[in-house]
């Protein structure tokens, strides 16, 4: 697939998030009861949502949290459950149309076009799940990476 990657100025944004950060290996295990968790704290407290997020930390080591878009802050209520704000700022950004296994290839393509456009990542990306579809090539998922200023 090709991507069509671009640069977009985005507002800080809030998440409910998942407090237990996880390996990039642990992801297919642990996003499901992580999610779980995350959506039914944010059910029982009233709070807007919109998609689930998953968001990086790329330093050493990669650590992803499972999230959900929330529409304001909120306090750490909840045991596993935080709010965590992803920075606004100018991101590089592919839509991904298809299988969630296939979400590498936009990762590199990202990554690539940052490098040749000469873009400075700033160590945090993350990905924006769309409405759901049970047709895996009509999934929708933005993949979104923080540029240093």
């Amino acid at each position: 697939m090709e991507y069509d990657c671009t640069l977009r100025t985005v507002a800080p944004q809030f998440v409910a998030a998942n407090r237990d950060r996880v390996a990039l290996s642990e992801i297919g295990a642990r996003y499901g009861p992580s999610l779980d968790v995350v959506w039914q704290f944010v059910r029982s407290a009233g709070l807007t949502t919109n998609h689930n997020v998953f968001l990086y930390d790329h330093g050493p080591p990669p650590l992803v949290q499972f999230c959900v878009q929330v529409g304001d802050r909120f306090d750490d209520a909840a045991e596993h459950v935080e709010c965590v704000e992803i920075p606004g700022g100018t991101i590089a950004t592919a839509l991904h149309v298809g299988p969630y296994g296939a979400l590498g290839d936009a990762h590199a393509a990202v990554q690539a076009w940052c490098n040749e456009q000469h873009h400075e990542m700033a160590g945090s990306s993350w990905e924006i799940y769309g409405d759901w579809d049970d047709d895996p090539s009509k999934l929708e998922t933005q993949v979104c990476y923080l540029l240093r200023a």
